[in-house]
């Protein structure tokens, strides 16, 4: 992704991936998954979406290549201050 892509742009680019992911299961889609969570919690723009930002940068974690976090800790469990 070029360091000009817009949040949205990152984060349509994810939604895709995951998608693609689901369907045909591949590492090396996992791996570009990963990148895409961590550039949208560094983007310049998380700054004005925090729950995105750290949810990305959590999310990041699970989809790290040969990572045991989701054996190790389970499914993510992600806190929304939303009532």
């Amino acid at each position: 992704m070029s360091n000009k892509s817009t949040i949205e742009e990152l984060f349509c680019a994810l939604l895709y991936l995951l998608t693609r992911q689901s369907r045909f299961p591949d590492q090396d889609l996992s791996q570009e998954i990963n990148e895409h969570l961590n550039w949208l919690s560094d983007h310049p723009q998380a700054s004005e979406f925090p729950l995105l930002r750290k949810t990305s940068a959590r999310l990041a974690m699970y989809w790290e290549p040969n990572s045991d976090m989701q054996e190790k800790n389970g499914p993510v469990r992600l806190r929304f201050g939303i009532h």
